[in-house]
C-alpha cells in the first residue's frame, strides 16, 4: 500500500515536483500552497549557478534540432522544436495570445555538465520566451494520461525553473542580448537586472491534454482537485509569479503534428 509523500518546503520545488502523487494530489497541493514562499526560498538557495563549464548557448547555433530532422516519436522534444520554430526571433508567423512575443530557446539546461549525478533534481527548461523584453518560462506537457504529467507537476516545475533562471539571469543576459541583436526586426529591451515585477510562467499543452484534465477535475473521483489547484496558483502569484495556461492549436489529423497557434485558456 502506497503512503503519501510528505511535502517538505526545505527540499525545494525542483525536488517536490517528483514527490507529487495523483492519489494524494489535492492534499499535497494544499500543503505546498501553505508553505510556497518557503519552498521558493529553498529552491533559490539550491538552484545551480551558471559557469563557462556549461557549454549551451541560446540560439539555433547551439545545435538545437529542427522538427524537419526529428521523429514524431521524440514526443515532447519534437513539440518543443515545433513551438520554437514557429515563434523564434524571426518575425513570428502567428500571434501567441499575449503569452509571449518570441521563443528564444528550448531544452535549456539548468544544471552544469558532469553526468546525471550532477543534476541534483534539475533538468532542462522546456521553452524560454520573452515578452516585452522579460523572460517567460514555459513548461510543455504532451502526454495526457500519465500520472507524472499532471498540471500540478507542470506548474511546480515551471516555478522551480523560473527561480533558477532568476538566479542565473546575470549570466544569461549577454547571451540573450547577443541573440536579439542579431535580429534587427526584434524591438525588445532586455534588462540587465530583472525588475521586481512578476516573472511569467506558462503551462503549455495541446488541447487534448487540457480536456483530459478538465474531465478529471470534474468527475469527482479525485476530490478537491480544483480548489487545491486554484490555491496553488494563488500561492504562486503571491510569491511573485504570473501564471498562465496555454493550449496549442494543432492542425487536425496532421502527421507529423503541425502547430498552428496558441490560445490562452482559463485555469482549470
Amino acid at each position: 500500500m502506497h503512503t503519501m509523500n510528505t511535502v517538505d518546503p526545505c527540499q525545494g520545488l525542483h525536488i517536490i515536483k517528483n514527490k507529487l502523487q495523483l492519489k494524494y494530489l489535492a492534499v499535497q497541493a494544499e500543503m505546498l500552497a501553505g508553505c510556497f514562499q518557503k519552498a521558493v526560498e529553498s529552491t533559490r538557495k539550491q538552484a545551480p549557478s551558471r559557469s563557462r563549464k556549461q557549454g549551451f548557448k541560446l540560439g539555433r547555433a547551439a545545435g538545437r534540432k529542427s522538427p524537419a530532422v526529428m521523429r514524431q516519436a521524440d514526443g515532447e522534444r519534437y513539440l518543443e522544436a515545433c513551438v520554437f520554430d514557429k515563434w523564434f526571433l524571426d518575425p513570428p508567423t502567428a500571434k501567441a495570445a499575449e503569452l509571449w512575443d518570441h521563443i528564444v530557446g528550448y531544452q535549456f539546461p539548468l544544471y552544469e555538465k558532469g553526468g546525471k549525478g550532477n543534476k541534483k533534481g534539475w533538468d532542462k527548461l522546456d521553452l524560454l520566451g520573452i515578452r516585452d523584453g522579460l523572460p517567460v518560462v514555459i513548461e510543455l506537457k504532451r502526454a495526457k494520461g500519465k500520472e507524472s504529467e499532471t498540471p500540478f507537476r507542470a506548474l511546480v516545475e515551471a516555478i522551480a525553473n523560473a527561480v533558477a533562471l532568476q538566479k542565473i539571469w546575470k549570466e544569461v543576459h549577454p547571451e540573450l542580448l547577443e541573440l536579439v541583436g542579431r535580429n534587427p526586426g526584434v524591438h525588445a529591451t532586455i534588462p540587465v537586472k530583472l525588475p521586481p515585477a512578476p516573472i511569467s510562467v506558462v503551462v503549455l499543452a495541446p488541447s487534448p491534454y487540457w480536456h483530459y484534465w478538465r474531465t478529471r477535475f470534474d468527475d469527482g473521483k479525485l476530490r478537491g482537485l480544483r480548489p487545491a489547484w486554484l490555491k496553488l496558483i494563488k500561492a504562486a502569484k503571491d510569491a511573485g509569479y504570473r501564471v498562465s495556461m496555454g493550449s496549442l492549436v494543432m492542425e487536425s489529423d496532421a502527421r507529423p503534428p503541425i502547430v498552428r497557434g496558441v490560445e490562452q485558456i482559463p485555469a482549470l
